[in-house]
């Protein structure tokens, strides 16, 4: 592997802020480079963008609390 490479732990680590494009150029460009022969890792940078998308399409007043509960204890665990 050559060593600007990135493997796709790395880029799960920096998804989000590729995502918000707060990445310093020379990150994103290795990101970039990695999204062209991993489909795996573009198709979760898919799911993050729909997930992204959709979550801040819902209203807070239209969960239950249970509902609130639940999707704040499965950030919580993405986060650890």
């Amino acid at each position: 592997m050559i060593a600007d490479e990135l493997v796709c732990r790395e880029l799960v680590e920096l998804a989000s802020d590729y995502l918000d494009r707060t990445l310093p150029p020379e990150a994103r460009a290795r990101v970039d480079a990695h999204l062209v022969d991993c489909p795996h890792c573009a198709d979760y940078l898919a799911q993050m963008r729909r997930t992204v998308r959709l979550l801040g399409s819902l209203r807070t007043d239209s969960l239950s609390a249970e509902a609130k509960a639940s999707l704040v204890r499965l950030f919580q665990r993405s986060r650890q």
